[in-house]
């Protein structure tokens, strides 16, 4: 023989015996009802319930940059001049945190700029790269001449 015969049967049965006792035990463990699957979840629902309770407890901004019906009252911080809007009842509410509040306000208006600029500067560049695609004069003048309005306030900020 090649392989120098087989394996004994004695063994042989001994695992299938092992191994079809091994398959029902644990088909009819999985068939009870587990309490534990139910149980893992717990901690999941708590941390949706606390994120849930943390929603309605958080409150309004204090200030927008944009009026709105709950901002109405027009401020400017001291630095940059930025114009936002607060409630009427700001300054009882948030006059230790004035400055840090027109710091946010401009932070928040320096990012609004970014965005725009970034948008503005795009869209001239994809105006001129049409241009010089189809050899429109038209086009290139009228890109040329493409305002920057975010870009050159930007500037004024930094300069």
């Amino acid at each position: 023989m090649f392989f120098g015969g087989g394996y004994p049967a004695g063994h042989l049965n001994r695992r299938q015996r092992g191994a079809h006792y091994h398959f029902q035990h644990h088909s009819t463990q999985q068939e009870q009802p587990s309490y534990a699957s139910i149980l893992q979840l717990l901690p999941l629902f708590g941390v949706l319930l606390l994120g849930l309770i943390a929603q309605l407890m958080v409150g309004d901004p204090a200030f927008s940059l944009h009026r709105t019906s709950k901002y109405t009252e027009e401020r400017f911080t001291r630095d940059l001049k930025v114009p936002y809007y607060v409630k009427s009842d700001f300054l009882s509410n948030y006059r230790s945190k004035l400055a840090q509040i027109e710091h946010q306000v401009e932070d928040e208006y320096i990012g609004q700029l970014r965005m725009k600029c970034f948008k503005e500067r795009n869209e001239k560049e994809t105006t001129l790269w049409k241009a010089r695609t189809f050899g429109d004069a038209d086009l290139w003048n009228r890109a040329q001449r493409m305002a920057t309005p975010s870009c050159t306030r930007l500037q004024q900020i930094y300069s």
